[in-house]
This record gives C-alpha cells, sequence and structure tokens, in this order.
C-alpha cells in the first residue's frame, strides 16, 4: 500500500528552494564583490596613470628649463601607456592670416577706408587703413566678428593681443582697444574698455601709450587718462602686445625673436574682471590731416602669455583606460609653463590639467 506524506515533501520542497536562493544570493555577493574589486583596481590604475601624468608634465618642466623645446619619451610600466611629452611654443588662440575681412567689420568715422591685401609667395599680407577726410583724429578701424573668445577675463592668466602696425608716414596712431560694450561708437565712452595705442613720432620714431577707458566722455581713442607711456628709438614695425588679466594690464614689447618685456603694469577697476559683452577692435586715427594717407597693419595675434605650452599623449595599454581615443589620448594640453609675463611680479610656473600643481621660484 502506498502511504501520502505531504508534509514531508513540502519540507523537502522548502529545503531545496532555500538551497537554491542562498545559492543565487552567493554568486550574486560573489559577482558584486568582483565587480567592487573590479572598480578598486580601476581606480586605482587610473590614479596612478594620472600620477605619472604629472611626473610626466614635471619632467617637461625640467626639459624646458635646461634644453628649451623638444619631444620625449616619458616610460612607466610594461603594462601601462607610454606616454609622449613634447614641449612646444604655445598656439594662438587667434592668428590673422589677412586672406580676407571676413573676421572683421570696417568702422569708420567718415570718408575712411579699409583695404585687404592677402599675403603672397614673396609678401606678407596686411590691412591698410586710410581716409580722405580733412579732419583729424578721425577713428578708422576693424571690429572683431571671429567666433575665438577673446575676453581676457576668462582665461586663468589673462591674454595678450599683439599687433605690429607699420606707419611710414608718421601722421598715424595705430590702436587696439577691447573692452565692455555692444556698440562700435560706444567704445570709449563706456565703463571698462583698454587700449593700446602706438604713436608714429618724427624724434623719436614711436611712442606707446596705455590707456583704461572707465572715465572718459569725449569718444576717442585718447583721453585723460593714460596710465603709462614709453618713449623710445623702438621700430615702428616691432610687434606689441597689449596685455590684460582680471587684476591690470601692461605693455608688451618684443625684444628678442620670441621674447617679450613687460612695461606699464596698471591695476584695473573691479568692472574689468566681471565683464560678459566683449568688443575687440584694431585700427588707427589721423593724427594730421590726412587725406589719402594709410596706416598698415601687418600682424594680429591673440594669445596666451605663456612661453611655453607641454603637451602629453600616450596610448592606452591598459584595459582600464578604455579603447584608444586619439580625441582624447593625442596632444592633450597637460601643462602650461611660465604664465606670468616677467616685470608683472613673480614668476610662476603652472601645471594643469586634471589636476593642478603650482611651482614657484
Amino acid at each position: 500500500m502506498l502511504i501520502r506524506q505531504p508534509e514531508q515533501n513540502s519540507k523537502r520542497g522548502s529545503a531545496l528552494l532555500m538551497v537554491l536562493l542562498a545559492g543565487v544570493l552567493i554568486i550574486l555577493i560573489g559577482a558584486g564583490m568582483l565587480f567592487f574589486y573590479q572598480k578598486q583596481v580601476e581606480r586605482r590604475v587610473l590614479l596612478e596613470f594620472d600620477i605619472h601624468r604629472k611626473l610626466a608634465a614635471k619632467s617637461g618642466f625640467a626639459l624646458v628649463q635646461y634644453s628649451g623645446t623638444g619631444t620625449y619619451v616619458y616610460a612607466v610600466a610594461s603594462n601601462r601607456p607610454v606616454i609622449l611629452v613634447t614641449v612646444g611654443e604655445p598656439e594662438p588662440i587667434y592668428k590673422e592670416d589677412f586672406q580676407s575681412l571676413s573676421n572683421w567689420v570696417a568702422k569708420t568715422d567718415g570718408g575712411g577706408a579699409v583695404d585687404n591685401t592677402p599675403p603672397t609667395e614673396s609678401e606678407a599680407g596686411q590691412y591698410r587703413f586710410s581716409t580722405t577726410s580733412t579732419n583729424i583724429g578721425q577713428r578708422n578701424e576693424l571690429v572683431f566678428a571671429g567666433t575665438n573668445d577673446v575676453a581676457w577675463n576668462r582665461y586663468p592668466f589673462g591674454l595678450c593681443y599683439e599687433m605690429w602696425i607699420y606707419d611710414t608716414d608718421k601722421i598715424w596712431a595705430g590702436y587696439v582697444y577691447v573692452g565692455n560694450s555692444n556698440a562700435w561708437v560706444k567704445m570709449f565712452t563706456t565703463n571698462a574698455t583698454a587700449s593700446l595705442t602706438v604713436f608714429g613720432e618724427p624724434d623719436a620714431n614711436r611712442r606707446l601709450e596705455l590707456y583704461e577707458h572707465t572715465a572718459n566722455t569725449i569718444g576717442s581713442p585718447t583721453n585723460d587718462y593714460p596710465s603709462a607711456i614709453q618713449n623710445g628709438a623702438t621700430d615702428m614695425g616691432t610687434p606689441t602686445q597689449l596685455y590684460m588679466d582680471r587684476t591690470y594690464m601692461a605693455i608688451g614689447v618684443q625684444v628678442g625673436e620670441k621674447t617679450f618685456t613687460y612695461t606699464g603694469a596698471t591695476n584695473l577697476p573691479i568692472g574689468f574682471a566681471g565683464v560678459s559683452n566683449v568688443l575687440l577692435g584694431v585700427g588707427g586715427f589721423n593724427q594730421a590731416i590726412a587725406t589719402n594717407e594709410t596706416l598698415v597693419l601687418n600682424k594680429f595675434e591673440v594669445r596666451n602669455p605663456y612661453k611655453y605650452e607641454i603637451y602629453l599623449s600616450w596610448t592606452n595599454q591598459n584595459r582600464f583606460l578604455g579603447a584608444t581615443n586619439t580625441l582624447v589620448t593625442t596632444n592633450v594640453l597637460a601643462t602650461v609653463v611660465d604664465a606670468t609675463p616677467p616685470g608683472l611680479g613673480k614668476i610662476k610656473y603652472y601645471f594643469f590639467d586634471s589636476f593642478r600643481t603650482i611651482v614657484e621660484e
């Protein structure tokens, strides 16, 4: 005779279910521990790699001090990325190639014209400013309309606005300005505008004057608040910079092939730090009756005040760093060196990317 024992079968089924649940739980716990271990290893590897990037950048800094620009390999472990360190000159944020007026809008007081002469195989390009007006002090300039961000207060160490004015007639004054305005005609009557003017002087070759236009009502590139004047037999064609950051502005003059000296450092009013509507212009005004005479602009660039930049490139020889991505691993700006122009305080050397280190002399 077959006797059924439902309670005993139920207990056996419950025990089997508990065993299965325990097994699944153990598997899940094991998988979770494995996942967290993997993440821990990944974080450790990425931290290690970040340390090596810092060391590679600092090695590049040492290379700058002793041998200038160059490229070398910073080797790590065999199963880690090989870091290529390149020390080079910084690229400008904006460089005018004089191909056309597409990045600029011509603005003149009257009787003025701006002509573009593109570069040729034998001659560099240039912008030529002229006027047929018999009045003096006529503004004749180009207002920047490009897409580059040329606002000094959006960069950690400010910007240099570099121009090369060549004026053989010496009856024009060339200038560059940058400031807070929505309209060209208000640039020298609204707050927070800085300008650098290059005058051609028959007896001293040229004169440089630096201005901040926070208390000006006459609407001219010159006003009653010059902050620095430099006289001397400097060639009119010498590249000259208007340097600005959130704190002060200064004149930069080229003294070597790639070296600038800075003078006339002047504290800026607090309003310059918060400028949002930035307008940039280059041009000139006639100091005497200048019928059919011209002012020539041979060079214009906007650049960071860095002497060198250090780039890191590497190959992803570790699975925790992901697949090789040339957008991430090629020419990654890791370091900026010598960020403070000489003559404007103590020289500081900066390293920054995802990390930031400051080394002072």
